[in-house]
């Protein structure tokens, strides 16, 4: 969806691999003391790796932004 946003996200006990499948937009990272650490455009094919603690904001673009997520465990 064109121009779409998610809310604010994070995971307390998994860190987060994400991959941009399809489109673009852009992300933010934050870390635990509210520095970003990442503020930028993201495009298909792109890695973005997101460590435990740290809040995410995507806001897609035109083109709308497609991604997949992969997590670490716990266990």
């Amino acid at each position: 969806m064109q121009r779409a946003m998610t809310v604010p996200w994070w995971r307390m006990n998994t860190h987060a691999i994400m991959y941009v499948t399809r489109g673009e937009g852009r992300m933010e990272v934050v870390g635990e003391e509210g520095r970003n650490v990442f503020n930028g455009r993201v495009r298909e094919g792109q890695f973005i790796v997101i460590p435990q603690f740290y809040a995410v904001i995507r806001e897609a673009g035109d083109e709308g932004l497609e991604w997949i997520t992969f997590t670490t465990s716990d266990l």
